[in-house]
């Protein structure tokens, strides 16, 4: 859920998150447990200032749990939210609306992402949203694992990380241990995440990672009956910069 949800969304209509007309939010996209509210400057969405712009998100932790709650400064204390979370559009996250109910009142808050990854992607330098906002700080596009030329990698922070479908994990097909050794094992290559519906509801090990070829699973059981999993073995894999996916004996999963 917490990938599926993390980037910079677009309101749709009057009211967001809180009832507040904040014109967009970024969600997780550079602290996995912040967000803040965007605004208009000049033409392009930019951070919005002061801390009532600033606040906490909480997903779930259950594999298909869908309810995220916010929590936002208001002055004299805390308020929280907690929305029911689901993405109306299918697999194609271009053409998919971001859709928040309020579980107390069942307001309903429509957002669509913009284009812009979860680590820079199609941004400029600057992180501006916006007509022109686009340059410099844009990433390449994944080769995916059955590419011509694939990206070499040790961490998620070397592979591509624009939006769907470009964006990318990193695969070692080699031995594993936990995040520390995905800089010093060998190097791996970018593989193209699956749909944003396998992103949102199967978190852990690498059921979402699409090598153009044998999957990873069977990759990792040639290697001497191993199994795939990622770094920490959690949802986290899929989008922090120092994860990576690999090998390991096969009781250690599953």
């Amino acid at each position: 859920m917490q990938l599926a949800l993390s980037g910079r969304w677009a309101l749709c209509g009057t009211a967001g998150l809180f009832g507040l007309d904040w014109p967009g939010v970024d969600i997780a996209r550079v602290d996995s447990g912040a967000f803040s509210f965007l605004a208009w400057q000049g033409d392009v969405l930019v951070p919005g200032a002061g801390q009532s712009a600033i606040g906490r998100v909480n997903f779930p932790l259950a594999s298909g749990a869908t309810d995220v709650t916010f929590t936002l400064p208001n002055g004299t204390g805390w308020q929280s939210e907690t929305v029911n979370a689901w993405l109306d559009g299918g697999r194609d996250l271009d053409a998919a609306q971001l859709v928040l109910i309020d579980t107390a009142t069942a307001a309903q808050y429509r957002y669509v992402q913009l284009p812009y990854g979860a680590f820079g992607g199609l941004g400029g330098a600057s992180g501006a949203i916006g007509p022109g906002a686009g340059g410099a700080g844009g990433g390449a596009g994944s080769s995916g694992g059955g590419g011509t030329n694939p990206v070499p990698c040790h961490t998620n922070a070397d592979c591509p990380q624009g939006t769907y479908p470009d964006r990318s994990a990193c695969f070692i097909l080699a031995p594993i241990g936990d995040s520390t050794t995905c800089a010093t094992a060998p190097a791996g290559r970018c593989v193209s995440l699956g749909g944003i519906n396998c992103l949102a509801f199967h978190y852990a090990r690498c059921e979402c990672l699409e090598d153009g070829g044998p999957t990873p699973y069977s990759q990792c059981m040639a290697l001497g009956g191993m199994t795939c999993h990622g770094s920490t073995d959690t949802e986290n894999d899929y989008f922090q910069p120092d994860s990576c996916f690999g090998c390991a004996p096969a009781p250690q999963s599953q």
